[in-house]
This record gives C-alpha cells, sequence and structure tokens, in this order.
C-alpha cells in the first residue's frame, strides 16, 4: 500500500513537470529567436519584432498545452486506477496512453493488479473453506489469544457453551463464559505452560453435560506464540453407557449369584443325605426348580433384549399387518389367569377395525410385560384399563392401573436393566428386574418411545407410542 501511494505522489509531481515543462521549453525558444532576429534583422522596425515574438509565444503556448494533454491524461488515469488497486477494487485495468513511460506504468500496475486479485480470491475461498470445516465437524472448536480474545469460535462449541449466535469473535472469553469458571482456569492453565493439556469438566444448563476438552498451543506463520486452541466434545453418552455397563456387570452377577447359591446348596443338601427324607427332599427340589425357572427366565430375557437390539430385528421380516385388538386381547387372555386369582379386571378400550404393521412379536412382548406388572403391583379388586388411540400416525397404547404407584426420582431409571423401585418385592414376585427394559427396547425397535406417569398411592399409567405407516379404515371404524 505504501509502494501504491508513493507512486501516486511520483505521478502528481510528475504530472507538473509535464506542464511547466512545455512552458519553459518555449520561454527559452522565444528568447533565443528573438534575440537572433533583432541581432540578424536590423532592418526590420520593433513592432514587426514585436509581432513575430507574439505569435512565437503564442504557438509555444498551444505546444505547451497539447503537450500537456497528452501526458496529463494517462498519468491521471494512472493516479485513479492506482487508487482503485489500493481499496481492492480490480475490475477495470489502467489506460497508460500513447506514452511509452506511462504505457509501461499502466502495464506494470495491471499485472500487479491481476495478481492481487488472484490471491485475495484464493485467500477468501480458504477462508470460506476453513469456515466450513469448522462448521462440519462434530466437536467444537476455540481459540483464543494470549490475552484471552476470542479468535474462533464454531457452532458445535456454542452449543456446547450455551453461547448465543451473536457475533463474539473479538471479546473477551471471561465475558463471554463467566460462568464457566472451571473451563476458564483451565484456559489460564494452558497459556501459562504453553502445552498440551486435557480435561473433562461438567457443564450444566438445563440438563448436565460432561465435556472433554483438548486444547495446544497455538502459533503464528513466524513461529510466535499467539494463544491456545481447545476441542470440545461432549462425552456425557459416553460416560452414561460406561456407568451403565459397569452397573450391568455388577447387577448380572448379583441376580445370577442368588439363585445359583440357592441352587448350590440345595443340591448339597440333597446330597448330604436330605435325599433319604421325602419331606426335606421335596422341600429343596420345590425351591430347586423355582430357582432353575428363575435363572432360566433371567437368561432368556437377556438373551431377548440382545435380540431386540439388534437393528435389524424389524428388517428381517419379523413384522405383520394385524388387527390391534386381536392383539390386545389374545395379551388379555394369556394372564387370564394371574387376573383371575387377585380379583383384577382388566378392561379394554380399542377400535373393532384398527390394523397396523408392526413386530406382533415386540409388540405382545412389550404389552405382557406392562399387563404383568399392572396386576403384581395392583392390590386384590382394582382395575386394570388398556386403551388405544391413534393421533397423526402415531398409535399409542396406555395401560393404566391403581397400584401402589412409583415415587417421581425414581421414573428416570425404571426402564434401566435389573433396576427395581422395590428390591425385595420384586423378588418376591418373581420379576427379573429385566421387563420394563424389555418393553423400552421392543418400542424403540418400533422407532417409537414409552413413558410413564405414577402417583405413589394412586397408580400408574405406562404409555406406548409409535409410528403406524399401515392404518386401515380407523376413522370408520370410529366413525
Amino acid at each position: 500500500m505504501a509502494s501504491v501511494t508513493a507512486l501516486i505522489i511520483d505521478m502528481k509531481y510528475t504530472s507538473i513537470s509535464w506542464t511547466i515543462f512545455p512552458l519553459i521549453t518555449a520561454f527559452i525558444i522565444i528568447s533565443a529567436f528573438t534575440g537572433a532576429l533583432v541581432t540578424s534583422v536590423e532592418a526590420l522596425k520593433a513592432g514587426q519584432v514585436a509581432f513575430i515574438s507574439g505569435m512565437a509565444f503564442a504557438a509555444s503556448a498551444v505546444l505547451s498545452i497539447i503537450i500537456s494533454n497528452i501526458t496529463r491524461k494517462p498519468l491521471k488515469e494512472i493516479s485513479q486506477g492506482a487508487a482503485r488497486f489500493a481499496l481492492g477494487l480490480f475490475d477495470k485495468p489502467i489506460d497508460g496512453g500513447m506514452l511509452k513511460e506511462t504505457a509501461e506504468i499502466a502495464e506494470n500496475l495491471n499485472i500487479m493488479s491481476a495478481e492481487l486479485k488472484v490471491r485475495i480470491s484464493a485467500g477468501a475461498n480458504e477462508a470460506q473453506t476453513g469456515e466450513a470445516v469448522l462448521t462440519c465437524l462434530k466437536e467444537g472448536i476455540l481459540a483464543v489469544d494470549a490475552n484471552l480474545v476470542i479468535l474462533k469460535i464454531n457452532p458445535v462449541a456454542r452449543h456446547l457453551l450455551d453461547i448465543p449466535s451473536a457475533k463474539i469473535e473479538g471479546l473477551s472469553i471471561r465475558d463471554v463464559v463467566y460462568k464457566r469458571s472451571e473451563l476458564l482456569n483451565f484456559i489460564d492453565e494452558g497459556l501459562e505452560t504453553r502445552k498440551l493439556l486435557s480435561k473433562e469438566m461438567s457443564i450444566e444448563d438445563s440438563k448436565k453435560k460432561i465435556i472433554q476438552v483438548i486444547q495446544s498451543p497455538l502459533h503464528k506463520s513466524n513461529g510466535e506464540y499467539w494463544g491456545q486452541v481447545m476441542s470440545l466434545n461432549d462425552v456425557t453418552r459416553l460416560r452414561q453407557l460406561e456407568s451403565l455397563r459397569r452397573d450391568f456387570a455388577a447387577n448380572v452377577s448379583h441376580e445370577l449369584r442368588t439363585p445359583i447359591t440357592s441352587i448350590q446348596g440345595a443340591v448339597e443338601a440333597l446330597l448330604s443325605g436330605a435325599v433319604e427324607d421325602p419331606e426335606t427332599a421335596d422341600r429343596f427340589l420345590q425351591m430347586l426348580d423355582r430357582q432353575v425357572k428363575r435363572l432360566s427366565g433371567i437368561i432368556e430375557d437377556l438373551l431377548t433384549l440382545s435380540r431386540i437390539e439388534n437393528e435389524n430385528v424389524i428388517s428381517q421380516g419379523f413384522i405383520e399387518h394385524v388387527s390391534i385388538k386381536n392383539v390386545l386381547e389374545k395379551i388379555i387372555s394369556d394372564l387370564s389367569y394371574k387376573s383371575a386369582e387377585k380379583n383384577i379386571n382388566v378392561k379394554l378400550a380399542c377400535p373393532d377395525n384398527l390394523e397396523a404393521t408392526i413386530s406382533v412379536m415386540l409388540l405382545e412382548r412389550a404389552l405382557a410385560n406392562l399387563l404383568d406388572n399392572s396386576i403384581n403391583y395392583s392390590d386384590p379388586g382394582k382395575e386394570v384399563l388398556i386403551s388405544v388411540f391413534l393421533s397423526e400416525n402415531v398409535l399409542s397404547i396406555h395401560v393404566r392401573d391403581q397400584g401402589f404407584g412409583i415415587d417421581g426420582n425414581h421414573l428416570d431409571r425404571i426402564f434401566e436393566r435389573f433396576y427395581r423401585v422395590d428390591t425385595s418385592r420384586s423378588r418376591k414376585l418373581g420379576g427379573t428386574g429385566l421387563g420394563l427394559s424389555i418393553v423400552k427396547h421392543s418400542i424403540i425397535a418400533h422407532g417409537g418411545k414409552v413413558t410413564v406417569e405414577s402417583v405413589p398411592g394412586e397408580g400408574s399409567v405406562f404409555s406406548i407410542h409409535i409410528p403406524v405407516k399401515k392404518i386401515v379404515n380407523f376413522k370408520k371404524a370410529i366413525a
């Protein structure tokens, strides 16, 4: 830019010199011509000499104006063109005129403008590509300089740190995330040590998140230290899965240990001579029968969960176009012996002609588990209502009981494997602790979800919601 300005100044003074030069030349020519005329032509009168001198001066003046215009116009064009180039406007080339010198200057400036245009365009494309890459990354990127001024932040980092979409580049990170003291302290540590650092930290907004932050030094092209650049990854789900895996390993070991210990004790007792006493032997054999069935039930439920969690369970042909009411009536019939034992009245409210294409096996397993729980956890003489609704191609089935109810602090975890609200009551009723987990994954396999509402002492409502693609005569059935 300084060189362009110097060039403009040089051309300005050049233009002035080219304007004055013809006048000086004309003055010299006139003086010489007049002196020679006076010396050599003594016969001419003084008036004639003055006339001839005036004519020569006028001719010189006209000549100087012509020369000045010839030089001034291209110099002005060069000056204006250089000013346009300095502003980044390269759309119009410079015309250097007929003079060789100005034409060469204009040509060099035009070459320079073409190169600048290419470089600026390349830089803009590179910046746009970098911005697109940052936007598409699944991890958050945050860069700050040595004074904690934000240099760059991508949308993922904004989301993880709950930063609004307003422009914040150029602001201090302390002013933007002043509530994140743990993050600010970690950035200070990075600026102080200038080393690669990694840390996991908790961030609480609408829900708690666990963020893994990795930061490393940021340097300029000349090697000068500039600041720190950070990558942010949401590892909340990963940590939850790790916790579930640990809990599952501990729970399944505990659940399997109980029946195996009972079986082992009964077998040892029988081998020690209890088999000789028919009454004692019968008691131990009944214990063996119960525990083997319990062990078999746990293993079967675990295998069922494994099959359901297979992503191809729906696409492997296990789907049918069936009447929803027929499926529900079959489940109620299969569990009628249980409801009869506790004198529990199971009611069904479902349109007759409601049909859907679903996995009958998974739906039956899920609804059977829900109905079985409702019967088990209800006092004798109560009522269970199964109602079916369709809204915007979503099939909803609600199982409402009048049982014990569930405290609110259990509702978020009730669908986890082996999670029990009341451990002693659940084991007494013979549950494996996997029933509701099977319900959840059976419905997720259909692309749906399970919800629960409960009031302690009044009962619970378990609801499944399944997107249904094929509905036949539903409107006609409810008309």
